[in-house]
């Protein structure tokens, strides 16, 4: 549907819908058509894999089509339901939350994931009944076995698994090791038949994986780049980067280099298969985790400065966010060193000094989050102790985006008695504390699976009540605006340099409300899809005028803390979406 509709100028969504049921019909089904039809007939609309549209302006194209189509049925009285389908880490666009309820689907529970397990196997190897039974005793001793746990939480991970397991591969302990294991599983076993290719595949592993690892970058970063839905690269690209790696490793006669370059890419197109050529002459990868998989291993192919400047670059994007835990996976089974790497990038983004507003919209905490909850350092208590610590710093405010994502990394470590003595008594002073904190530490308890008995936890009700906040459902009563609020405490520093600066903003602050409600609090509204920040931004880059904005944000009364919580999350969500691909430091990418 993005394809077709494009960033602007293609087809509303009633007009594309119309052409989809004509496709499938014997009559053509106009627009006109269409809305009467959706009058006379209850209706469910699915729209799946909003996480596949990648460019950001096909992405705001969607949500406004949708907006649209929601608007249209109200006013056609149409019966209509709707549902949206996203993967979840890394996306945080909340569309129409005054009309959509978010509903997160849980992971597998063990049994439910050997259920699976045992189903995929059987369909899988249904021909071959003696190996079906050793991989589902393999596959059952491995469930068994406290680190598999997190490692069957989704269907794929467990087809992974199970593929791993037939072919007699080590037991992965974090995902990243997981999915590359799968890769090397199947490399492995097109390099054990005997074909042709036998003695090319042992000789040239590091140049095939190399090609794979490029490509998963130049993908990635372009995929944030383009207007096209899916990133694609030509076969001549694809040819280029073969012929150069030859070259880069010693074969300087150009014929020579050319035929190897054409055999590295008919196995990885037509044996591996993880890289599937399209009949346009383009190739991608067919399952977006090993695209994220491949460009983590290429942004982290380099020495200590190269890796942090990738990864300092990569941190706050959602777009990068699942290569970003790639990456760190693969540095955390390398060494003490470059685990220590990992762990310097996330205590120290929000104060570095990259262009990232930490001291507005801390991500570090969040990354923490992920790492726990990937389970990385489960068997080094200082790097799980020290991502606690980390993690725990979201309690100071704003409202994280991915109060969730923290709240299961938290929960995770909580399994540790002595980890979850320190998360309990920093929520207890949560709790005694600002309404900031409290308000954190009681969307954290709500979303928490592993951490109970907090002294001085709020009631059910209070915590319910703080939770609807967050759920931007709009309650009745006047608003405020975010600029309105600043320009009070703006007007006492209006004689200090940057003052005129973010004077000149506020208008844009203006487009972020908030209800006021009976008690004096302030509950916020959803952020418009058209808040882009962009001259908000100029003030976050502007050293003086960023830290009068600090000021004015601190003198705001504690019940408006929400405030400061949605324009940190509003400029976080706006600013996130910069492409990175210029800060990388890859030499193949320019």
């Amino acid at each position: 549907m993005a394809k077709d509709m494009g960033p602007d100028g293609g087809p509303s969504m009633i007009r594309w819908l119309s052409q989809q049921v004509t496709n499938r019909a014997s009559i053509e089904i106009l627009p006109a058509t269409l809305e009467k039809w959706l009058q006379a007939w209850p209706s469910v609309l699915f729209l799946d894999g909003f996480d596949e549209v990648t460019a950001p302006s096909l992405r705001q194209r969607v949500v406004d089509e949708i907006a649209e189509l929601v608007d249209h049925a109200d006013n056609l009285d149409a019966d209509l339901f709707i549902v949206v389908t996203t993967r979840p880490t890394g996306y945080t666009e909340r569309i129409m939350p005054a009309e959509f309820a978010q509903i997160d689907l849980d992971y597998f529970t063990i049994s439910e994931a050997v259920a699976y397990g045992r189903h995929v196997t059987t369909q899988r190897l249904h021909d071959d009944v003696s190996m079906q039974e050793q991989v589902l005793e393999r596959f059952d001793r491995a469930a068994s076995a406290p680190a598999t746990e997190r490692l069957i939480k989704t269907p794929l991970q467990v087809l992974i698994l199970t593929f791993i397991l037939e072919n007699l591969g080590d037991l992965p302990a974090t995902r990243y090791e997981l999915f590359w294991s799968y890769y090397d599983t199947v490399y492995k076993r097109e390099q054990e038949k005997p074909t042709a290719h036998r003695s090319f595949l042992r000789g040239h592993r590091d140049d095939i994986t190399e090609l794979h690892e490029r490509v998963g970058l130049l993908l990635h970063t372009h995929s944030e780049n383009t207007d096209e839905p899916q990133a694609r690269l030509p076969l001549t690209s694809l040819r280029q980067l073969a012929h150069d790696r030859m070259i880069e490793v010693g074969h300087d006669d150009i014929d020579e280099a050319d035929d190897l370059a054409d055999r590295i890419i008919d196995i990885a197109t037509t044996r591996l298969v993880l890289l599937a050529a399209d009949q346009d002459e383009t190739v991608s990868f067919e399952v977006r985790s090993l695209q994220e998989l491949m460009a983590a291993r290429a942004l982290v192919n380099g020495d200590d400065d190269t890796i942090f400047k990738n990864l300092t670059a990569t941190a706050p994007s959602p777009h990068w966010r699942n290569t970003w835990l790639f990456a760190a996976g693969k540095l955390f089974t390398e060494s003490d060193h470059r685990r220590t790497l990992v762990l310097d990038i996330v205590n120290g983004f929000d104060h570095s000094s990259n262009d990232w507003p930490g001291w507005l919209y801390p991500v570090g905490s969040e990354l923490a989050a992920h790492l726990l909850d990937d389970g990385m350092a489960e068997s080094k208590p200082t790097a799980l102790k020290a991502l606690v610590t980390i993690a725990l710093r979201c309690l100071h405010g704003p409202m994280p985006k991915e109060f969730a994502a923290v709240a299961a990394g938290l929960s995770y470590a909580a399994k540790h008695k002595a980890l979850h003595a320190l998360i309990r008594n920093e929520l207890r002073a949560a709790f005694a504390g600002s309404p900031t904190t409290a308000g954190v530490a009681s969307m954290l308890m709500l979303e928490s699976s592993g951490i109970t008995m907090v002294p001085g936890q709020p009631s059910p009700s209070a915590v319910k009540r703080i939770a609807q906040i967050w759920q931007y459902t709009p309650p009745k009563g006047p608003t405020t605006k975010i600029g309105k609020l600043l320009r009070k405490p703006l007007s006492d520093l209006h004689d200090k340099p940057g003052a005129a600066l973010l004077e000149s903003v506020l208008d844009e602050c203006d487009k972020l409300a908030l209800f006021k409600m009976p008690d004096g609090s302030l509950w916020p509204a959803a952020v418009p899809a058209s808040f882009d920040g962009r001259r908000l931004n100029t003030v976050l880059d502007d050293p003086d005028a960023s830290t009068l904005l600090d000021l004015c944000l601190g003198d705001l009364d504690p019940l408006h803390w929400t405030a400061r919580s949605l324009l940190a999350q509003a400029v976080s969500s706006a600013r996130s979406r910069r492409p990175v691909n210029g800060e990388l430091v890859v030499k193949y990418l320019h």
